[in-house]
């Protein structure tokens, strides 16, 4: 008979473990900023008889060719693109400034060699381009009823610049937390190598697919039974290899939910609610998920005894660059 085993775990010296651990804060400018973004999601979009700036929203059909020969994502009709925004692959809207509505021209561009599909990698092609519509943005002013509309409702705009600052240093917070995290996870892979059993892996890709097509909402394209392994092989490995090396991390330093901790994750997440006390009472009186935060926080936990025994080095960055770098 043959079965799997766990794989035996002998931890490296964490104090070998090299870590970065980066600092932010939320200034002035990052405000100003985050105001602007605000104005244009309001943004409205007026007709213009001009031709197309930088900026600017073109309307317009296209039909992609290679060769001379169509191919399939290449054509699209009545599309609106803003123009410096980088919808499309770089080139193409480069070449629609100036255009206006009624004009019709041929571009060239190249597929990036890191396009997402791989029979367009790196080719170039052309697209035949016609303009319907030119549009300039319109902002809104910031001013008692713009900042009404995000829940101030004596449109002072000193309170939104408050609310703003609070929910950017949650975000703030939340981020520089999880990149340490990752550093931590990724320091632990790889200063203990490790075999998983099979059987693990496949019951992470399981986990992983059951994820990934709740978000289609029943209307994924097929089955879950057909999707294959591999996409999540990667990831599922991971998460195994860290499930086992933090268990034993928790295991061997016997660290429990600290209670003060379990609370205060879960007053933050309440936070966002409009009744923040029913979510933490929903939470306490619930055990499997009152577990599920205790089982984050033991987690957590462990990840602060790995920073404490590293070496760990101090780097300060931008709250705009932390934002950038997490959504790359």
């Amino acid at each position: 008979a043959s079965f799997e085993v766990y794989p035996e775990i002998t931890l490296a010296d964490a104090s070998k473990l090299k870590v970065e651990r980066v600092s932010s804060e939320v200034t002035d400018s990052d405000i100003d900023t985050m105001l602007e973004t605000l104005r244009k999601q309001r943004a409205q979009w007026n007709d213009v008889e001009r031709a197309a700036a930088d900026g600017d929203q073109v309307t317009v059909d296209f039909v992609g060719t290679i060769d001379g020969e169509e191919f399939a994502g290449g054509k699209g009709d009545n599309v609106a693109l803003t123009l410096g925004s980088g919808q499309m692959i770089p080139g193409f809207e480069d070449q629609i400034v100036g255009m206006k509505v009624g004009d019709e021209k041929t571009i060239d561009v190249t597929f990036p060699a890191d396009y997402n599909k791989e029979d367009l990698k790196g080719k170039a092609a052309q697209f035949a381009i016609k303009a319907h519509k030119v549009a300039e943005q319109s902002l809104p002013e910031v001013d008692a009823d713009f900042v009404k509309a995000f829940g101030v409702e004596d449109g002072d705009i000193a309170k939104l610049r408050e609310n703003l600052t609070q929910h950017m240093q949650r975000e703030l917070e939340q981020k520089v937390k999880a990149k340490a995290k990752t550093a931590v996870m990724d320091g632990l892979i790889e200063q203990n190598p490790l075999e998983v059993p099979a059987s693990l892996v496949k019951q992470e890709i399981q986990r992983l697919k059951e994820q990934a097509f709740q978000q289609f909402g029943g209307n994924a394209p097929i089955k879950i039974e057909d999707f294959p392994d591999e996409p999540f092989q990667e990831d599922a490995e991971r998460r195994v290899k860290l499930g086992l090396l933090l268990g034993e991390i928790i295991k061997q330093q016997e660290l429990k939910a600290d209670a003060d901790k379990v609370k205060a994750m879960i007053e933050q997440m309440a936070s966002s609610y409009e009744q923040p006390e029913q979510v933490v009472n929903y939470y306490y009186e619930n055990p499997q998920m009152l577990q599920s935060i205790e089982s984050v926080v033991v987690e957590d936990q462990a990840v602060e005894w790995v920073m404490s025994q590293a070496k760990v080095s101090e780097s300060k960055v931008s709250f705009d660059e932390l934002m950038k770098e997490e959504g790359q």
